[in-house]
C-alpha cells in the first residue's frame, strides 16, 4: 500500500516516494527498519487518540521485533504501548536483546537516535547457552538476576552520584536500523544507575538470607549485547553482608551453578565478625 496513485479516468499511474525508497532499500542503497507492530484486542479499542497532547495509546500488542537482524525484542506489559511524535514510542515491560533480557518501566524508543531510554530498570537477567543430554544447545537463565539499585545499596556501594535514569539501551547507528551493516559494538547498554544483586534466593542455604546482604555493581557498560556470553562477564562490586564482615571489593562471574557469584580470600590477617572479636580466615564464597 502507498506505493502508487492511480488515475482511472487517464489510466495514469504516479509512483510516491514510498515506492522509490523500498527500491533503494533493497538494492542496499538506503538504510530502512523492518517495524511492524500488530494489534489484536476483542473488548477494548485497538487505539485511542489523544489530540490534545499528541499521543496514541495502542492496546493487544502482545510482542514485536524491534530489529529482527540484531534480535531486539519487546513485550510491553499489559500489551499496551504509546505511540508518541516521530515514531517514539513509551512502554513498560521486558527487552530481549541478544543473551540480556531487561525488565522495567519508563521506557521510551528514540525511532530516529535508534536507541531505548531505560528510566527505571527493574532487572537485568542473563541467559548463557549449554548442551542438553542430547548434545543440543539450548538456552539456560542465569538463576539471580540484576536488580536496580535504591538509595540503602547505592550509598553502601559508595555510589554517590544517582543518575535521573537507569541506562540508555543503544540498539545501533541511527543511519543502520536495517542492521545490514554488522557493526561490533551493538546493541550496547550503558547502565548509569548500576545494579544490585541479593542473595535472598531459596537455594542459597534454603532463603537464610535477607536483602541486608548483596553486591553492589557501579555503574557499568556492556556492548555487542547478541554476541557477549554472560558466562565470560565479570562485573566489580562491593559485597555489603549487614556487618557480618567489612565490605569489601570483588569479582562477580557466572559460577558452575549458573549463578552470579564469587570466591572472596579473606586477607591474612582476617576480618572481624560483626565488630567483634571474632575472626575469620578461608575464603568466603557466594
Amino acid at each position: 500500500k502507498g506505493m502508487v496513485n492511480y488515475d482511472p479516468r487517464t489510466d495514469l499511474v504516479r509512483i510516491k516516494p514510498k515506492a522509490f525508497g523500498l527500491v533503494q532499500a533493497f538494492r542496499g542503497e538506503l538504510d530502512y527498519d523492518n517495524l511492524k507492530i500488530h494489534s489484536v484486542i476483542d473488548s477494548f479499542p485497538n487505539a485511542t487518540i489523544n489530540f490534545e497532547k499528541r499521543y496514541m495509546t495502542v492496546r493487544g500488542v502482545e510482542e514485536f521485533d524491534l530489529s529482527d537482524s540484531l534480535r531486539v525484542h519487546i513485550k510491553p506489559d499489559s500489551s499496551v504501548i504509546t505511540l508518541l511524535q516521530n515514531r517514539n514510542i513509551k512502554f513498560d515491560g521486558t527487552i530481549n536483546a541478544g543473551n540480556f533480557e531487561i525488565s522495567g518501566k519508563g521506557f521510551t524508543l528514540r525511532y530516529d537516535s535508534f536507541l531505548i531510554d531505560l528510566a527505571q530498570i527493574d532487572s537485568v537477567n542473563f541467559f548463557v547457552t549449554e548442551k542438553n543430554t542430547r548434545g543440543h544447545e539450548i538456552r539456560r537463565k542465569i538463576s539471580n538476576s540484576m536488580v536496580g539499585t535504591d538509595s540503602t545499596a547505592a550509598a553502601a556501594g559508595g555510589i554517590t552520584q544517582k543518575s535521573q535514569k537507569s541506562g540508555t539501551l543503544f540498539i545501533s547507528l541511527p543511519d543502520n536500523k536495517s542492521g545490514k551493516i554488522k557493526l561490533p559494538n551493538f546493541p550496547r547498554l550503558d547502565a548509569s544507575s548500576g545494579g544490585v544483586i541479593y542473595f535472598d534466593r531459596k537455594e542459597v542455604l534454603d532463603g537464610v538470607y535477607d536483602r541486608s546482604m548483596f553486591f553492589v555493581v557501579p555503574p557499568f557498560k556492556l556492548d555487542s549485547l547478541n554476541d557477549a556470553d554472560p558466562a565470560s562477564i565479570n562485573f566489580d562490586g562491593t559485597f555489603v553482608s549487614s556487618g557480618m564482615f567489612p565490605p569489601f571489593k570483588e569479582k562477580l562471574h557466572t559460577q558452575a551453578d549458573k549463578s552470579l557469584g564469587f570466591d572472596h580470600p579473606i586477607p591474612e590477617a582476617g576480618y572481624q565478625l560483626y565488630n567483634g572479636d571474632g575472626k575469620m580466615k578461608g575464603i568466603i564464597s557466594m
